[in-house]
């Protein structure tokens, strides 16, 4: 006895068309953003930033389809970096970003004692809150960006840019910039 995978209701023909149509109306889930190459340097002071990272986070316009997908540089010894959204190097989304940046190490400094294990050696627990203590020092002494940095990716344009940070001391109040500092002294 054979049997028939479709009913003899519905014909071959008509099931491929069912299914091709329900592809095309259903779509491919959105395409990427539109992506201009975007580089630039760092500087404090009157050097160029030697390490660190550059994230430009999209800031999304009303009506505009955007997945918000952040690009990101690593700053060379030169201080110079170039923006990768998809594919290395490839850019940033069009549009206007907040910009952050991350000094060597920060990840790190924000570790605590308590996150130290417990277990160990009094030496060792001393080791670590050593460490603790200089990546802290090392955080303080880093260049900053101060307050909100907004830049604009513009398709066809040059997008070179130039971020200027602030030396240490300088509205590092609590580590994050000049605007949580100001509130604290009001």
């Amino acid at each position: 006895m054979s049997r028939s995978l479709f009913p003899a209701k519905v014909s071959i023909p008509a099931f491929v068309l069912a299914c091709a149509l329900a592809l095309l109306l259903s779509g491919c889930g959105g395409g990427k953003a539109d992506i201009e190459p975007a580089k630039g340097k760092v500087v404090c002071g009157s050097g160029p930033v030697t390490a660190g990272t550059v994230t430009f986070v999209p800031l999304g316009e009303p009506g505009k389809d955007t997945d918000g997908r952040p690009a990101i540089g690593a700053v060379g010894p030169d201080g110079t970096f170039v923006l990768t959204t998809y594919e290395d190097g490839d850019g940033a989304i069009v549009g206007k970003h907040r910009v952050e940046y991350a000094g060597p190490g920060d990840e790190a400094a924000e570790e605590t004692e308590d996150e130290a294990p417990p277990e160990g050696s009094a030496q060792e627990r001393a080791l670590n809150a050593q460490r603790l203590r200089e990546r802290q020092a090392k955080q303080k002494s880093q260049c900053v960006l101060n307050g909100e940095l907004i830049l604009e990716v513009t398709a066809g344009g040059e997008n070179d840019f130039t971020i200027q940070l602030s030396p240490p001391g300088i509205g590092q109040g609590s580590g994050r910039g000049d605007q949580e500092f100001n509130r604290e002294e009001q």
